[in-house]
């Protein structure tokens, strides 16, 4: 084994020390107990967290579930649930050490390779990633605390594919990893998380009680972005879904919410003046929004360049965060500025545009032979909603017909499935984490899945750079599939807005600056 790979106790603990820069106590100790009450308007379709890339299902089940990795602060593959992982000089294996002691939630037991084993080959075969995972060619036991992946072909994009949150490679009892995908019941909920699922009414609220033996990440001083060392403070919390931004402002004001998310831009004058509440931007997101090339008549691509081409980005990009500038900025690239994947791919390649082209658009329509079909846009929140009108006035400014349709996302989900559509709205979260993260909006059979893309020229694009273990030949390779993903044209991003959240001033700990998305571990009443 190559050395240089091996993650020991000192390079951890150098780790953890950069990850919590800024709250540096390891054993920062707030007030315990209190219940929190969380009114957010993301209803959660699904628990089981191997089958599902919503967002509304990682700001639950990063508290249930953990993996053998996570994301740390920086968004770089740290140790969760393994103590340790060693890569082989070939690249060909990976050895994963497994922590001793870990308990799994509902009297399941401690944690051992046997578990580890079911739930990665669940996840590798039958995950909605599954596609992502095709150079693993087994998943071996060697003792009980230790597992080792071979893989069919070199690949250096396995600890990232297997931290990212997006559809996570969760751990759960093998018993449990035996249960048909989206077939987990809410008994059959169990990971080794800090806090458990106690209840869950599909559109109502869910509850997670406080694991009284969650085994914390001793190797770390402090939360480090999804792991590290996590406390869970609140005996209980409790997610209420409730879709209108109206009725989670009021009751963050009369003290019937502690904690609202994403309430709507025009609330923001008022919030920021109230002394009694604070606020935050919690998450990066970019507007990623996919074709559906499967219907017509957005199944043309010089249909699809005509589209692109008649929008102007900035006003829909103004629309979408409700007139508020300091939240959105105009963004072509697929990834998250700031860090090394940052390619402005849509200018590059001329399909993004802040200023339309009327006739151009008009002349590529009759090109690709639209013939008046009717153009779906379906919208996912308030905010996408108002995104879908500014970009229906573009298109029949060239003479197309539009219909905008607005949902719940949980709804949403439901008609995407129904390929009743031509542009869905929704977003991405996970820009800034490796590019692998983004593979989903166009890549292989997940986004033949999600979208009915699938292009075979693109897949070899991205397969090729997996081997790459030179960062900048990987770097020149995902700009050069922007570039590919820009004239094709099977999604696109009129830019990047900020999720944000409200809560009130009562609440303490370092999980409340902005990283990615809303986590409740580390954070207490005062």
């Amino acid at each position: 084994m190559k050395k240089g790979f091996r993650f020991s106790l000192i390079i951890l603990l150098c780790l953890s020390i950069m990850a919590v820069a800024g709250f540096a106590s390891a054993q920062t100790k707030g007030k315990l107990g209190g219940v929190l009450r969380v009114a957010t308007p993301y209803t959660v379709v699904t628990l089981d967290w191997h089958t599902s890339t919503d967002s509304s299902l990682r700001y639950v089940g990063w508290h249930i579930f953990e993996g053998l990795v996570c994301f740390g602060k920086g968004f770089e593959p740290i140790p969760q649930l393994a103590e340790s992982w060693d890569i082989s000089d070939d690249g060909m294996e990976y050895t994963f050490k497994l922590r001793k002691g870990v308990q799994f939630h509902k009297d399941y037991g401690e944690m051992t390779a046997k578990d580890v084993k079911a739930s990665l080959d669940r996840m590798f075969t039958k995950g909605l990633r599954a596609n992502d995972f095709g150079m693993v060619e087994s998943v071996d036991i060697v003792d009980d605390y230790t597992v080792k992946l071979k893989l069919n072909k070199p690949s250096y994009l396995l600890l990232p594919l297997m931290a990212t949150p997006l559809c996570f490679a969760a751990i759960m009892p093998a018993e449990l990893a035996a249960v048909a995908p989206r077939k987990l019941n809410n008994d059959q909920v169990v990971g080794t998380g800090p806090y458990e699922l106690q209840e869950w009414t599909t559109g109502e609220k869910l509850i997670l009680k406080k694991f009284s033996k969650y085994a914390a990440n001793t190797n770390f001083d402090g939360p480090a972005g999804m792991g590290g060392h996590r406390t869970g403070y609140f005996d209980e919390i409790q997610l209420l879904f409730v879709t209108d931004s109206n009725t989670r402002v009021a009751g963050l004001r009369t003290g019937k919410y502690d904690y609202i998310i994403n309430p709507s831009s025009s609330e923001f004058a008022s919030i920021d003046k109230d002394k009694k509440l604070n606020w935050g931007r919690t998450t990066l997101i970019k507007s990623m929004w996919n074709f559906n090339v499967k219907r017509e008549p957005t199944q043309t691509t010089a249909v699809r360049r005509a589209m692109m081409i008649a929008m102007n980005m900035e006003e829909i990009m103004y629309a979408q965060s409700q007139g508020q500038k300091n939240f959105y900025r105009i963004d072509s690239s697929i990834f998250g500025q700031g860090g090394p994947w940052w390619y402005p791919g849509g200018e590059v390649a001329g399909t993004y545009r802040t200023q339309p082209d009327v006739e151009e658009a008009k002349r590529l329509l009759k090109l690709g032979g639209y013939k008046g079909e009717e153009i779906i846009l379906l919208a996912t929140s308030d905010q996408t909603g108002a995104a879908a009108l500014v970009m229906s006035e573009h298109l029949k400014a060239v003479g197309m017909k539009v219909k905008v349709e607005q949902y719940d996302w949980a709804t949403a989900v439901a008609r995407r499935e129904s390929g009743h559509w031509n542009i869905f709205l929704g977003g991405a979260t996970q820009s800034q984490f490796d590019p692998s993260s983004m593979r989903l909006f166009y890549y292989g059979t997940t986004a033949e899945k999600l979208w009915g893309y699938n292009n075979p020229i693109l897949n070899a694009m991205v397969d090729a750079q997996t081997e790459f273990r030179d960062v900048e030949k990987r770097i020149k390779a995902y700009q050069d599939i922007q570039e590919f993903v820009w004239t094709n044209l099977p999604c696109f991003t009129a830019g990047d807005y900020f999720r944000w959240s409200v809560r009130s001033a009562k609440l303490q700990g370092p999980t409340l600056e902005m990283w990615y998305l809303d986590r409740f571990w580390d954070m207490w009443f005062e």
